[in-house]
């Protein structure tokens, strides 16, 4: 089950235009088959029709049924094809839907357990986490400033960390520092 907030819900809804009881400009097949190869979930059984048979309404229920882990996967591969329909349909992206969008990965790095910014940390706690970080691959080379942004401590006391933990350094082509 999902421990997905009422306020995240109704952020996601927004953004993914659920008010009508669609879900971005999903046909019913398109739908299915986008859930099934992002979860292994068919929201077309009995069980995911909680609330009615529209797809907005599979879409709560399975957010609501599986686990945090599907629930962050699904979000993620949502906001991927929300951001690519905007590019492709040339459709200017608003100052609120790009605030929604940032909140919406937020939800979903909360759903999968990702949360470096919950400060104060022990040190412990502070090179856990930062290994977690550099160990997940979205966040591969990046760059000194972004890390203190995940990790607001001085920055002297972040590379010291970041050597702690194992870090490697290098220098971009552009001689930013990237860890």
């Amino acid at each position: 089950m999902s421990s997905l907030k009422h306020t995240e819900r109704i952020k996601l809804e927004k953004l993914l235009e659920m008010s009508s009881g669609y879900v971005c400009d999903f046909s019913d097949r398109t739908f299915r088959d986008f859930i099934l190869e992002n979860t292994n979930v068919d929201v077309y059984i009995s069980g995911y029709e909680e609330g009615g048979t529209s797809k907005a309404n599979r879409l709560r229920t399975l957010l609501k049924k599986e686990s945090d882990q599907i629930s962050a996967k699904l979000i993620r591969a949502l906001l991927d094809y929300w951001r690519t329909q905007r590019v492709i349909s040339n459709t200017q992206i608003t100052p609120n839907e790009e605030i929604l969008f940032e909140e919406s990965k937020k939800i979903a790095d909360r759903l999968e357990g990702i949360s470096f910014t919950s400060f104060p940390r022990d040190d412990g706690e502070m090179k856990k986490s930062l290994k977690l970080f550099l160990n997940d691959p979205r966040f591969v080379h990046r760059k000194l400033e972004t890390i203190r942004e995940s990790f607001p401590i001085e920055q002297s006391a972040l590379r010291t960390l970041l050597l702690e933990v194992g870090a490697m350094r290098f220098q971009g082509g552009d001689g930013t520092e990237l860890w």
